[in-house]
């Protein structure tokens, strides 16, 4: 399997390249600025603008499945980004654009927890710190993008992690459904190993999955 990951110099993004190789498949690491990449004749680097659908098309020619990990650039969850307000639903919009309405190939976008609808599950607290932070902008984003992925006719399967954390203890994420809390952590590793397992199985498509470990 040929998969395309945008996103791929990102924390997130960088393992899941990283396990797309360990199960043998080809990756295609999508970036805006080229990466220094191991020797590797299963990998390749496409770079360019990721939210031009005509440089997309060019990016996922060849690919099965398309992994999203694009994220709003930012020293901290609370700092201001230095990317877009909108990066997440321009990449998304050139990203169903050059895949086209009917196609076979999943999308599989990284998203956060408590978006969109789930917003309001989401502790006061919480929805406070959304409210008066620039993360509250990346939240809107996601639920955008979000809606342009389920809208465009293609097959996706939507991931929200809990809060991200580098290290976790060894446990796999799972789809947690509604059992979940504001304050809740997976590590990045577990994550990136579910966003492959969503590729390989088809029954996650169509699925918007709370993903987090058991507790």
């Amino acid at each position: 399997m040929k998969i395309a990951v945008f996103g791929a110099s990102g924390r997130t993004g960088s393992l899941v390249v990283e396990e797309v190789l360990k199960r043998g498949h080809r990756a295609v690491a999508v970036t805006r600025t080229a990466l220094k990449l191991p020797t590797n004749n299963l990998l390749e680097n496409r770079v360019g603008d990721v939210t031009s659908a005509s440089f997309d098309s060019k990016a996922i020619e060849g690919c099965d499945k398309i992994i999203s990990c694009i994220g709003q650039r930012r020293r901290s969850p609370l700092s201001k980004s230095s990317s877009p307000n909108d990066i997440l639903s321009s990449v998304m919009r050139a990203v169903v654009g050059a895949i086209g309405s009917g196609s076979s190939r999943q999308v599989v976008y990284l998203s956060a927890f408590g978006v969109g609808e789930d917003l309001k599950k989401h502790s006061i607290i919480f929805r406070a710190v959304l409210k008066l932070f620039s993360i509250g902008d990346a939240y809107k984003d996601h639920a955008e993008a979000e809606i342009l992925l389920k809208s465009s006719g293609v097959s996706w399967t939507i991931v929200r992690p809990v809060g991200l954390v580098e290290k976790g203890n060894g446990q796999p994420a799972v789809d947690l459904g509604n059992q979940w809390s504001s304050f809740d952590t997976v590590s990045f590793e577990a994550v990136a190993q579910l966003l492959v397992d969503c590729v390989e199985d088809p029954g996650t498509v169509g699925k918007t999955m709370t993903i987090g470990k058991r507790s």
